[in-house]
Protein backbone atom coordinates (compact mmCIF):
# COMPACT_ATOMS: atom_id res chain seq x y z
CA UNK A 1 0.00 0.00 0.00
CA UNK A 2 2.77 2.43 0.94
CA UNK A 3 4.72 1.48 -2.19
CA UNK A 4 1.68 2.21 -4.41
CA UNK A 5 1.14 5.54 -2.68
CA UNK A 6 4.80 6.44 -3.12
CA UNK A 7 4.64 5.54 -6.80
CA UNK A 8 1.55 7.71 -7.22
CA UNK A 9 3.27 10.76 -5.77
CA UNK A 10 6.51 9.92 -7.59
CA UNK A 11 4.60 10.38 -10.85
CA UNK A 12 4.16 14.04 -9.99
CA UNK A 13 7.89 14.50 -9.54
CA UNK A 14 8.37 14.12 -13.30
CA UNK A 15 5.55 16.51 -14.17
CA UNK A 16 6.11 19.28 -11.65
CA UNK A 17 8.97 21.64 -10.99
CA UNK A 18 11.15 20.92 -7.97
CA UNK A 19 9.31 21.92 -4.79
CA UNK A 20 11.26 24.42 -2.74
CA UNK A 21 9.42 23.13 0.32
CA UNK A 22 11.45 19.92 0.08
CA UNK A 23 14.70 21.86 0.30
CA UNK A 24 13.42 23.89 3.23
CA UNK A 25 12.30 20.68 4.88
CA UNK A 26 15.75 19.10 4.61
CA UNK A 27 17.36 22.20 6.13
CA UNK A 28 14.85 22.15 9.00
CA UNK A 29 15.49 18.42 9.45
CA UNK A 30 19.21 19.08 9.88
CA UNK A 31 18.54 21.84 12.41
CA UNK A 32 16.15 19.64 14.41
CA UNK A 33 18.63 16.76 14.46
CA UNK A 34 21.47 19.02 15.62
CA UNK A 35 19.25 20.35 18.43
CA UNK A 36 18.29 16.80 19.42
CA UNK A 37 21.93 15.68 19.56
CA UNK A 38 22.86 18.70 21.68
CA UNK A 39 20.06 18.23 24.20
CA UNK A 40 20.17 14.43 24.34
CA UNK A 41 23.94 14.28 24.68
CA UNK A 42 23.81 16.51 27.76
CA UNK A 43 21.95 13.84 29.75
CA UNK A 44 24.20 10.74 30.13
CA UNK A 45 22.93 7.91 32.30
CA UNK A 46 19.34 8.53 31.25
CA UNK A 47 16.84 5.99 32.54
CA UNK A 48 15.32 3.56 30.07
CA UNK A 49 11.86 4.81 31.04
CA UNK A 50 12.92 8.36 30.07
CA UNK A 51 14.26 7.12 26.74
CA UNK A 52 10.95 5.34 26.18
CA UNK A 53 9.05 8.56 26.89
CA UNK A 54 11.20 10.44 24.37
CA UNK A 55 10.61 7.75 21.74
CA UNK A 56 6.84 7.67 22.34
CA UNK A 57 6.62 11.47 22.14
CA UNK A 58 8.58 11.52 18.88
CA UNK A 59 6.28 8.87 17.40
CA UNK A 60 3.14 10.82 18.30
CA UNK A 61 4.57 14.09 16.96
CA UNK A 62 5.68 12.39 13.73
CA UNK A 63 2.30 10.75 13.21
CA UNK A 64 0.53 14.07 13.80
CA UNK A 65 2.85 15.78 11.34
CA UNK A 66 2.20 13.19 8.63
CA UNK A 67 -1.57 13.50 9.05
CA UNK A 68 -1.46 17.31 8.88
CA UNK A 69 0.70 17.33 5.75
CA UNK A 70 -1.41 14.75 3.88
CA UNK A 71 -4.66 16.60 4.61
CA UNK A 72 -3.22 20.10 4.14
CA UNK A 73 -4.43 21.41 0.79
CA UNK A 74 -5.26 17.84 -0.30
CA UNK A 75 -1.66 16.72 0.04
CA UNK A 76 -0.25 19.45 -2.18
CA UNK A 77 2.79 19.83 0.07
CA UNK A 78 3.51 16.14 0.41
CA UNK A 79 7.25 16.71 -0.06
CA UNK A 80 7.38 18.06 3.49
CA UNK A 81 6.99 14.48 4.69
CA UNK A 82 10.63 14.09 3.70
CA UNK A 83 11.53 16.47 6.54
CA UNK A 84 9.73 14.33 9.12
CA UNK A 85 11.09 11.07 7.75
CA UNK A 86 14.70 12.28 7.74
CA UNK A 87 14.36 13.71 11.25
CA UNK A 88 12.92 10.41 12.50
CA UNK A 89 15.66 8.31 10.95
CA UNK A 90 18.45 10.52 12.26
CA UNK A 91 17.07 10.90 15.78
CA UNK A 92 16.07 7.25 16.24
CA UNK A 93 19.48 6.15 14.99
CA UNK A 94 21.26 8.41 17.47
CA UNK A 95 18.87 7.46 20.26
CA UNK A 96 20.17 3.88 20.37
CA UNK A 97 23.83 4.57 19.60
CA UNK A 98 26.62 5.00 22.12
CA UNK A 99 26.10 7.41 24.98
CA UNK A 100 24.17 8.26 26.99
CA UNK A 101 24.31 4.99 28.86
CA UNK A 102 20.93 3.39 29.40
CA UNK A 103 19.85 2.07 32.77
CA UNK A 104 16.67 0.25 33.66
CA UNK A 105 15.28 2.89 36.00
CA UNK A 106 14.50 0.22 38.54
CA UNK A 107 17.78 -1.21 39.86
CA UNK A 108 19.86 1.40 38.03
CA UNK A 109 21.75 -1.25 36.07
CA UNK A 110 23.37 -0.21 32.79
CA UNK A 111 21.61 -1.43 29.68
CA UNK A 112 24.19 -0.37 27.13
CA UNK A 113 27.44 1.56 27.09
CA UNK A 114 30.10 2.00 24.45
CA UNK A 115 33.10 1.59 26.78
CA UNK A 116 33.24 -2.11 25.98
CA UNK A 117 34.65 -1.33 22.52
CA UNK A 118 37.72 0.36 23.98
CA UNK A 119 38.08 -2.36 26.62
CA UNK A 120 37.95 -5.13 24.01
CA UNK A 121 40.55 -3.40 21.85
CA UNK A 122 42.88 -3.23 24.86
CA UNK A 123 42.23 -6.89 25.65
CA UNK A 124 43.16 -7.88 22.10
CA UNK A 125 46.39 -5.94 22.44
CA UNK A 126 47.33 -7.26 25.91
CA UNK A 127 46.34 -10.91 25.46
CA UNK A 128 47.37 -13.12 22.56
CA UNK A 129 43.95 -14.68 22.26
CA UNK A 130 43.70 -17.64 19.89
CA UNK A 131 42.20 -16.96 16.50
CA UNK A 132 39.78 -19.27 14.77
CA UNK A 133 36.16 -20.02 13.98
CA UNK A 134 35.60 -23.14 16.03
CA UNK A 135 36.24 -22.54 19.71
CA UNK A 136 34.51 -19.98 21.88
CA UNK A 137 35.60 -17.46 24.50
CA UNK A 138 33.60 -16.58 27.63
CA UNK A 139 33.14 -13.46 29.76
CA UNK A 140 31.35 -14.93 32.81
CA UNK A 141 31.27 -11.69 34.81
CA UNK A 142 29.35 -9.91 32.02
CA UNK A 143 31.57 -6.84 32.38
CA UNK A 144 31.49 -6.50 28.59
CA UNK A 145 28.57 -5.78 26.31
CA UNK A 146 26.87 -8.85 24.85
CA UNK A 147 28.44 -8.06 21.46
CA UNK A 148 32.02 -8.10 22.74
CA UNK A 149 32.94 -11.14 20.65
CA UNK A 150 32.48 -9.10 17.46
CA UNK A 151 35.17 -6.68 18.62
CA UNK A 152 37.48 -9.46 19.82
CA UNK A 153 36.83 -11.30 16.53
CA UNK A 154 36.44 -14.52 18.50
CA UNK A 155 33.30 -16.70 18.69
CA UNK A 156 31.25 -16.65 21.89
CA UNK A 157 27.87 -17.83 23.05
CA UNK A 158 26.98 -14.29 24.09
CA UNK A 159 25.27 -12.33 21.35
CA UNK A 160 22.79 -9.57 20.69
CA UNK A 161 23.20 -8.57 17.05
CA UNK A 162 21.36 -11.56 15.73
CA UNK A 163 18.13 -12.89 14.34
CA UNK A 164 17.51 -16.16 16.14
CA UNK A 165 14.51 -18.38 16.75
CA UNK A 166 13.06 -18.14 20.23
CA UNK A 167 13.79 -21.83 20.70
CA UNK A 168 17.55 -21.16 20.66
CA UNK A 169 17.38 -18.64 23.48
CA UNK A 170 15.05 -20.94 25.41
CA UNK A 171 17.47 -23.84 24.95
CA UNK A 172 20.41 -21.79 26.21
CA UNK A 173 18.40 -21.00 29.32
CA UNK A 174 17.54 -24.67 29.84
CA UNK A 175 21.24 -25.53 29.73
CA UNK A 176 21.81 -23.00 32.52
CA UNK A 177 22.91 -19.85 30.66
CA UNK A 178 21.51 -16.42 31.44
CA UNK A 179 19.33 -14.55 28.97
CA UNK A 180 18.06 -10.98 28.93
CA UNK A 181 15.49 -9.63 26.47
CA UNK A 182 16.76 -10.87 23.07
CA UNK A 183 20.26 -11.56 24.34
CA UNK A 184 21.98 -14.85 25.01
CA UNK A 185 24.63 -14.27 27.69
CA UNK A 186 27.88 -15.91 28.77
CA UNK A 187 26.97 -15.95 32.45
CA UNK A 188 25.84 -19.32 33.72
CA UNK A 189 26.33 -22.87 32.55
CA UNK A 190 28.72 -25.39 34.10
CA UNK A 191 32.21 -26.64 33.33
CA UNK A 192 30.59 -29.52 31.40
CA UNK A 193 28.22 -27.39 29.33
CA UNK A 194 31.08 -24.98 28.56
CA UNK A 195 33.16 -27.90 27.29
CA UNK A 196 30.26 -29.12 25.15
CA UNK A 197 29.77 -25.79 23.36
CA UNK A 198 33.49 -25.38 22.69
CA UNK A 199 34.56 -22.78 25.26
CA UNK A 200 38.35 -22.83 25.62
CA UNK A 201 39.21 -19.36 27.00
CA UNK A 202 37.79 -17.10 29.70
CA UNK A 203 38.33 -13.37 30.25
CA UNK A 204 37.14 -11.87 33.51
CA UNK A 205 37.71 -9.01 35.92
CA UNK A 206 36.39 -11.24 38.73
CA UNK A 207 38.59 -14.08 40.09
CA UNK A 208 37.51 -17.49 38.78
CA UNK A 209 37.64 -20.97 40.33
CA UNK A 210 41.20 -22.14 39.61
CA UNK A 211 40.08 -25.75 39.87
CA UNK A 212 38.16 -25.11 36.65
CA UNK A 213 40.37 -22.51 34.96
CA UNK A 214 44.13 -22.07 34.59
CA UNK A 215 45.42 -18.50 34.80
CA UNK A 216 47.40 -17.41 31.72
CA UNK A 217 47.97 -13.66 32.12
CA UNK A 218 46.62 -10.48 33.71
CA UNK A 219 46.58 -6.85 32.58
CA UNK A 220 45.40 -3.46 33.81
CA UNK A 221 42.72 -2.19 31.44
CA UNK A 222 41.35 1.36 31.28
CA UNK A 223 37.60 0.99 31.77
CA UNK A 224 36.69 4.70 31.86
CA UNK A 225 38.49 6.96 29.41
CA UNK A 226 37.14 10.12 31.08
CA UNK A 227 38.41 9.37 34.59
CA UNK A 228 41.28 7.03 33.72
CA UNK A 229 39.86 4.32 35.99
CA UNK A 230 41.51 0.93 35.46
CA UNK A 231 40.54 -2.64 36.29
CA UNK A 232 42.53 -5.86 36.22
CA UNK A 233 41.38 -8.42 33.68
CA UNK A 234 42.64 -11.99 33.70
CA UNK A 235 42.83 -14.47 30.86
CA UNK A 236 42.18 -18.10 31.82
CA UNK A 237 42.34 -21.40 29.95
CA UNK A 238 39.62 -23.97 30.65
CA UNK A 239 40.97 -27.08 32.38
CA UNK A 240 38.08 -29.17 31.04
CA UNK A 241 37.40 -29.06 27.32
CA UNK A 242 36.23 -31.23 24.44
CA UNK A 243 37.05 -31.10 20.73
CA UNK A 244 34.83 -29.40 18.19
CA UNK A 245 32.71 -32.39 17.29
CA UNK A 246 32.15 -35.40 19.56
CA UNK A 247 30.53 -38.75 18.83
CA UNK A 248 27.25 -39.68 20.53
CA UNK A 249 25.61 -43.07 20.84
CA UNK A 250 22.10 -42.79 19.44
CA UNK A 251 20.66 -45.32 21.88
CA UNK A 252 20.59 -42.55 24.52
CA UNK A 253 17.44 -40.50 24.98
CA UNK A 254 16.83 -37.68 22.53
CA UNK A 255 14.99 -34.41 23.03
CA UNK A 256 11.53 -35.71 22.24
CA UNK A 257 11.89 -38.35 24.97
CA UNK A 258 13.22 -35.99 27.63
CA UNK A 259 10.79 -34.32 30.00
CA UNK A 260 11.35 -31.61 32.59
CA UNK A 261 14.37 -30.12 30.85
CA UNK A 262 16.83 -28.48 33.23
CA UNK A 263 20.63 -28.20 33.49
CA UNK A 264 20.93 -31.42 35.53
CA UNK A 265 18.75 -33.63 33.31
CA UNK A 266 20.28 -32.24 30.11
CA UNK A 267 23.84 -32.79 31.33
CA UNK A 268 23.04 -36.36 32.33
CA UNK A 269 21.34 -37.04 29.01
CA UNK A 270 24.39 -35.76 27.15
CA UNK A 271 26.82 -37.66 29.37
CA UNK A 272 24.99 -40.95 28.79
CA UNK A 273 24.96 -40.30 25.05
CA UNK A 274 28.72 -39.64 25.09
CA UNK A 275 29.60 -42.69 27.18
CA UNK A 276 27.08 -45.10 25.67
CA UNK A 277 25.29 -45.92 28.91
CA UNK A 278 22.04 -47.81 28.23
CA UNK A 279 20.38 -47.30 31.61
CA UNK A 280 19.05 -43.84 32.45
CA UNK A 281 20.61 -43.85 35.91
CA UNK A 282 23.70 -45.92 35.10
CA UNK A 283 25.84 -42.84 34.57
CA UNK A 284 25.09 -39.42 36.03
CA UNK A 285 27.55 -36.58 35.94
CA UNK A 286 25.27 -34.12 37.73
CA UNK A 287 22.99 -34.67 40.75
CA UNK A 288 20.51 -32.49 42.61
CA UNK A 289 21.11 -32.02 46.31
CA UNK A 290 18.15 -29.67 46.75
CA UNK A 291 15.45 -29.28 44.12
CA UNK A 292 12.66 -26.72 44.25
CA UNK A 293 13.38 -26.18 47.93
CA UNK A 294 13.11 -29.91 48.76
CA UNK A 295 15.99 -32.10 49.96
CA UNK A 296 17.02 -34.75 47.41
CA UNK A 297 20.41 -35.97 48.69
CA UNK A 298 19.87 -38.15 51.77
CA UNK A 299 23.46 -37.60 52.93
CA UNK A 300 22.85 -33.86 53.16
CA UNK A 301 20.44 -31.86 55.34
CA UNK A 302 18.10 -28.92 54.78
CA UNK A 303 16.55 -26.54 57.28
CA UNK A 304 14.09 -23.81 56.26
CA UNK A 305 13.43 -20.94 58.69
CA UNK A 306 11.89 -17.47 58.69
CA UNK A 307 14.62 -15.09 59.89
CA UNK A 308 12.27 -12.12 59.49
CA UNK A 309 8.71 -11.51 58.26
CA UNK A 310 10.01 -11.11 54.70
CA UNK A 311 13.17 -13.27 54.58
CA UNK A 312 13.14 -17.06 54.22
CA UNK A 313 16.41 -18.87 54.91
CA UNK A 314 17.50 -22.21 53.44
CA UNK A 315 20.37 -23.75 55.42
CA UNK A 316 21.90 -26.64 53.47
CA UNK A 317 24.64 -28.90 54.83
CA UNK A 318 25.84 -30.48 51.59
CA UNK A 319 27.95 -33.62 51.89
CA UNK A 320 30.49 -33.68 49.04
CA UNK A 321 32.01 -37.06 48.18
CA UNK A 322 34.82 -37.00 45.66
CA UNK A 323 35.74 -33.88 43.70
CA UNK A 324 32.61 -31.90 42.84
CA UNK A 325 31.68 -28.38 41.81
CA UNK A 326 28.53 -27.00 43.41
CA UNK A 327 26.07 -24.87 41.47
CA UNK A 328 22.98 -22.90 42.43
CA UNK A 329 20.07 -21.75 40.30
CA UNK A 330 16.36 -20.99 40.44
CA UNK A 331 13.45 -20.29 38.10
CA UNK A 332 14.68 -16.74 37.54
CA UNK A 333 15.19 -16.68 33.78
CA UNK A 334 15.42 -13.10 32.50
CA UNK A 335 14.62 -11.73 35.96
CA UNK A 336 16.51 -9.12 37.99
CA UNK A 337 14.80 -8.92 41.38
CA UNK A 338 18.06 -9.14 43.35
CA UNK A 339 16.22 -10.65 46.29
CA UNK A 340 18.47 -13.68 46.92
CA UNK A 341 21.90 -13.91 48.54
CA UNK A 342 24.01 -17.06 48.74
CA UNK A 343 26.70 -17.66 51.37
CA UNK A 344 29.07 -20.63 51.54
CA UNK A 345 30.95 -21.86 54.61
CA UNK A 346 33.63 -24.55 54.35
CA UNK A 347 37.13 -25.37 55.59
CA UNK A 348 38.38 -22.13 54.05
CA UNK A 349 35.92 -19.94 55.94
CA UNK A 350 32.74 -17.97 55.20
CA UNK A 351 32.21 -16.06 51.94
CA UNK A 352 29.39 -14.50 49.99
CA UNK A 353 29.00 -15.75 46.43
CA UNK A 354 29.40 -12.97 43.83
CA UNK A 355 26.76 -12.53 41.13
CA UNK A 356 28.59 -10.18 38.74
CA UNK A 357 26.56 -8.35 36.15
CA UNK A 358 27.22 -5.64 33.58
CA UNK A 359 28.93 -2.69 35.33
CA UNK A 360 28.44 -4.50 38.67
CA UNK A 361 31.40 -6.87 39.07
CA UNK A 362 31.03 -6.88 42.88
CA UNK A 363 27.28 -7.51 42.97
CA UNK A 364 26.18 -10.10 45.56
CA UNK A 365 22.44 -10.24 44.86
CA UNK A 366 20.68 -12.80 42.65
CA UNK A 367 19.07 -12.77 40.12
CA UNK A 368 20.93 -9.90 38.45
CA UNK A 369 20.25 -8.09 35.18
CA UNK A 370 22.86 -10.04 33.17
CA UNK A 371 23.31 -12.99 35.56
CA UNK A 372 20.07 -14.81 36.32
CA UNK A 373 20.65 -18.54 35.89
CA UNK A 374 23.28 -21.00 37.12
CA UNK A 375 26.01 -19.58 39.39
CA UNK A 376 29.10 -21.45 40.58
CA UNK A 377 29.60 -21.91 44.33
CA UNK A 378 33.10 -23.40 44.09
CA UNK A 379 34.85 -26.76 43.88
CA UNK A 380 35.11 -29.08 46.90
CA UNK A 381 36.49 -32.53 47.66
CA UNK A 382 35.36 -34.93 50.39
CA UNK A 383 34.02 -32.33 52.79
CA UNK A 384 30.82 -30.87 54.19
CA UNK A 385 29.84 -27.49 52.77
CA UNK A 386 27.24 -25.25 54.39
CA UNK A 387 25.22 -23.23 51.89
CA UNK A 388 22.93 -20.49 53.18
CA UNK A 389 20.33 -19.05 50.82
CA UNK A 390 18.29 -16.02 51.94
CA UNK A 391 15.21 -15.14 49.87
CA UNK A 392 13.67 -11.70 50.48
CA UNK A 393 10.01 -12.02 49.47
CA UNK A 394 9.50 -8.27 49.84
CA UNK A 395 11.95 -7.48 47.02
CA UNK A 396 10.78 -10.27 44.73
CA UNK A 397 8.98 -13.63 44.43
CA UNK A 398 9.68 -16.60 46.67
CA UNK A 399 11.85 -18.32 44.08
CA UNK A 400 12.50 -22.07 44.50
CA UNK A 401 16.02 -23.08 45.55
CA UNK A 402 18.07 -25.57 43.52
CA UNK A 403 21.51 -26.87 44.50
CA UNK A 404 23.32 -29.43 42.35
CA UNK A 405 26.81 -30.82 41.91
CA UNK A 406 28.99 -31.69 38.91
CA UNK A 407 31.31 -34.70 39.13
CA UNK A 408 34.74 -33.43 38.04
CA UNK A 409 36.32 -36.90 38.15
CA UNK A 410 33.89 -38.16 35.52
CA UNK A 411 34.27 -34.95 33.53
CA UNK A 412 38.06 -35.30 33.53
CA UNK A 413 37.84 -38.93 32.40
CA UNK A 414 35.52 -37.90 29.57
CA UNK A 415 37.78 -35.05 28.43
CA UNK A 416 40.88 -37.28 28.65
CA UNK A 417 39.20 -39.82 26.36
CA UNK A 418 39.20 -37.15 23.63
CA UNK A 419 42.78 -35.99 24.26
CA UNK A 420 43.95 -37.21 20.85
CA UNK A 421 41.40 -34.98 19.12
CA UNK A 422 41.96 -31.80 21.11
CA UNK A 423 44.62 -30.20 18.92
CA UNK A 424 43.54 -26.87 17.42
CA UNK A 425 41.56 -27.51 14.26
CA UNK A 426 42.77 -26.48 10.82
CA UNK A 427 40.74 -23.87 9.00
CA UNK A 428 40.15 -24.37 5.29
CA UNK A 429 42.61 -22.51 3.14
CA UNK A 430 45.47 -22.74 5.67
CA UNK A 431 48.56 -24.89 5.42
CA UNK A 432 48.23 -28.65 5.42
CA UNK A 433 50.46 -31.69 5.78
CA UNK A 434 53.75 -31.84 7.68
CA UNK A 435 54.17 -28.06 8.01
CA UNK A 436 50.80 -27.79 9.69
CA UNK A 437 51.61 -30.63 12.08
CA UNK A 438 54.82 -28.89 13.12
CA UNK A 439 52.97 -25.70 14.07
CA UNK A 440 50.20 -27.55 15.88
CA UNK A 441 47.46 -26.38 13.50
CA UNK A 442 46.45 -29.79 12.24
CA UNK A 443 43.43 -31.77 13.39
CA UNK A 444 42.56 -35.08 11.84
CA UNK A 445 38.79 -34.86 12.14
CA UNK A 446 37.48 -31.30 11.64
CA UNK A 447 38.19 -28.55 9.12
CA UNK A 448 36.25 -25.29 9.01
CA UNK A 449 35.77 -22.52 6.47
CA UNK A 450 33.76 -19.33 6.72
CA UNK A 451 30.55 -21.14 5.74
CA UNK A 452 31.60 -24.78 5.74
CA UNK A 453 32.60 -27.67 7.96
CA UNK A 454 34.22 -30.89 6.78
CA UNK A 455 35.32 -34.02 8.61
CA UNK A 456 36.09 -37.68 8.07
CA UNK A 457 34.77 -40.39 10.34
CA UNK A 458 35.31 -44.13 10.44
CA UNK A 459 32.62 -46.15 12.21
CA UNK A 460 32.69 -49.91 12.75
CA UNK A 461 29.56 -52.04 12.62
CA UNK A 462 30.04 -52.93 16.28
CA UNK A 463 29.70 -49.27 17.27
CA UNK A 464 26.02 -49.27 16.37
CA UNK A 465 24.08 -46.10 15.63
CA UNK A 466 26.19 -42.99 16.24
CA UNK A 467 26.08 -39.28 15.39
CA UNK A 468 28.64 -36.49 15.26
CA UNK A 469 27.56 -33.70 17.61
CA UNK A 470 28.68 -30.21 16.57
CA UNK A 471 28.43 -27.22 18.97
CA UNK A 472 26.54 -25.05 16.51
CA UNK A 473 22.82 -24.35 16.62
CA UNK A 474 20.83 -26.17 13.95
CA UNK A 475 19.60 -24.01 11.10
CA UNK A 476 17.66 -24.84 7.95
CA UNK A 477 20.44 -23.17 5.98
CA UNK A 478 22.86 -26.04 6.59
CA UNK A 479 23.20 -28.69 3.90
CA UNK A 480 25.14 -31.95 4.06
CA UNK A 481 27.02 -34.09 1.56
CA UNK A 482 28.35 -37.55 2.36
CA UNK A 483 31.12 -38.68 0.00
CA UNK A 484 29.99 -35.97 -2.42
CA UNK A 485 26.34 -37.04 -2.43
CA UNK A 486 23.64 -34.84 -0.93
CA UNK A 487 22.08 -35.98 2.32
CA UNK A 488 19.24 -34.27 4.16
CA UNK A 489 19.75 -36.00 7.49
CA UNK A 490 20.63 -33.17 9.86
CA UNK A 491 18.74 -32.30 13.00
CA UNK A 492 18.85 -30.28 16.20
CA UNK A 493 20.02 -31.89 19.43
CA UNK A 494 19.58 -30.23 22.80
CA UNK A 495 18.72 -26.92 21.16
CA UNK A 496 22.34 -25.71 21.04
CA UNK A 497 23.79 -28.45 18.84
CA UNK A 498 23.57 -29.97 15.38
CA UNK A 499 23.69 -33.76 15.01
CA UNK A 500 25.08 -35.48 11.89
CA UNK A 501 24.29 -39.22 11.66
CA UNK A 502 27.40 -41.29 10.91
CA UNK A 503 27.43 -44.20 8.47
CA UNK A 504 29.32 -47.46 8.84
CA UNK A 505 32.79 -47.42 7.30
CA UNK A 506 35.04 -44.48 6.48
CA UNK A 507 33.17 -41.55 5.00
CA UNK A 508 33.72 -37.87 4.25
CA UNK A 509 31.11 -35.39 5.49
CA UNK A 510 30.87 -31.87 4.09
CA UNK A 511 28.51 -29.24 5.46
CA UNK A 512 27.90 -25.86 3.85
CA UNK A 513 25.74 -22.93 4.90
CA UNK A 514 23.46 -20.83 2.72
CA UNK A 515 20.88 -18.71 4.60
CA UNK A 516 17.41 -20.19 4.46
CA UNK A 517 15.13 -18.00 2.35
CA UNK A 518 18.00 -16.13 0.73
CA UNK A 519 17.35 -17.80 -2.62
CA UNK A 520 13.75 -16.58 -2.65
CA UNK A 521 14.95 -13.13 -1.65
CA UNK A 522 17.36 -13.02 -4.58
CA UNK A 523 14.59 -14.07 -6.99
CA UNK A 524 12.23 -11.37 -5.67
CA UNK A 525 14.98 -8.77 -5.93
CA UNK A 526 15.68 -9.75 -9.54
CA UNK A 527 11.96 -9.58 -10.37
CA UNK A 528 11.70 -6.13 -8.79
CA UNK A 529 14.79 -4.96 -10.69
CA UNK A 530 13.28 -6.29 -13.94
CA UNK A 531 10.00 -4.46 -13.33
CA UNK A 532 11.88 -1.25 -12.56
CA UNK A 533 13.91 -1.66 -15.72
CA UNK A 534 10.72 -2.17 -17.74
CA UNK A 535 9.22 1.03 -16.30
CA UNK A 536 12.35 2.98 -17.23
CA UNK A 537 12.22 1.60 -20.77
CA UNK A 538 8.54 2.54 -21.06
CA UNK A 539 9.22 6.12 -19.98
CA UNK A 540 12.26 6.48 -22.21
CA UNK A 541 10.55 5.15 -25.32
CA UNK A 542 7.28 6.92 -24.57
CA UNK A 543 5.08 3.88 -25.05
CA UNK A 544 1.84 5.87 -24.99
CA UNK A 545 -0.58 2.96 -24.59
CA UNK A 546 1.10 1.76 -21.41
CA UNK A 547 1.51 5.31 -20.08
CA UNK A 548 -2.19 6.00 -20.64
CA UNK A 549 -3.16 2.91 -18.65
CA UNK A 550 -0.83 3.95 -15.82
CA UNK A 551 -2.37 7.43 -15.74
CA UNK A 552 -5.90 6.00 -15.55
CA UNK A 553 -4.86 3.64 -12.74
CA UNK A 554 -3.20 6.48 -10.84
CA UNK A 555 -6.25 8.77 -11.20
CA UNK A 556 -8.74 6.08 -10.16
CA UNK A 557 -6.79 4.91 -7.12
CA UNK A 558 -5.74 8.33 -5.83
CA UNK A 559 -9.24 9.06 -4.49
CA UNK A 560 -9.38 6.12 -2.09
CA UNK A 561 -5.77 5.02 -1.64
CA UNK A 562 -4.64 7.97 0.51
CA UNK A 563 -7.52 7.74 3.05
CA UNK A 564 -7.21 3.94 3.16
CA UNK A 565 -3.51 4.20 3.79
CA UNK A 566 -3.96 6.72 6.62
CA UNK A 567 -6.68 4.60 8.26
CA UNK A 568 -4.48 1.51 8.08
CA UNK A 569 -1.53 3.49 9.40
CA UNK A 570 -3.59 4.78 12.31
CA UNK A 571 -4.72 1.25 13.22
CA UNK A 572 -1.14 -0.01 13.18
CA UNK A 573 0.07 2.90 15.33
CA UNK A 574 -2.63 2.12 17.90
CA UNK A 575 -1.90 -1.62 17.94
CA UNK A 576 1.89 -1.48 17.78
CA UNK A 577 2.67 1.64 19.81
CA UNK A 578 -0.16 3.23 21.75
CA UNK A 579 -1.57 0.07 23.36
CA UNK A 580 1.89 -1.31 24.35
CA UNK A 581 2.92 2.15 25.57
CA UNK A 582 -0.20 2.43 27.69
CA UNK A 583 0.33 -1.04 29.11
CA UNK A 584 3.96 -0.21 29.89
CA UNK A 585 2.99 2.97 31.76
CA UNK A 586 0.10 1.38 33.65
CA UNK A 587 1.64 -2.00 34.46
Amino acid sequence: CFAMLACMYAERMFDEKPDKHAIYGLVISGILFAAFVFLYGRHPGMELRSVFHITALMMLLSFTGYVVIFFWDNGAHYTLTLMILCTELLCYGFLMYGKPAFVTGYAEEPEQENDYISICRQLRKEFELPEGRLYRIKNPDESLNANYSLVLETPALSNWTHIIPGSLQKSASEWGYSIQFTRILDAGGTAFTDALIGIRDVISCVPQDEELYKKVASAEIVVDADTGETMEYTWYKCRYFLPFGVVLYSNAMFDSELENRNPVSLQNQMYRALTGADNEYEQEISVFKVRNGQLIDEDSSLTVTEVSPTVKRYLINAQVRGKKTLYFNSSTTDMEDKNITVTVSDDRGLREIPVPSIKEPLNLSYPAHFNNNVICLGTYEDETVTVTVDVDTEKGPDYPVNLFELDLDRLKALCDSYAAYNEPALELGEQTGEAAQETGEYSSHIKAGKRSIAFKASVSEAAGSTVMLLPIAFDEGWSLKVNGKKSDILYSYGGLFTAVPLYTGENKYEMSFFPSGMGLGIVLSLVAASVLGAIIVIRKRRITVVERELEVMSRDTEKWLTPAYLVLWGILVILMYMIPAGAFLVL
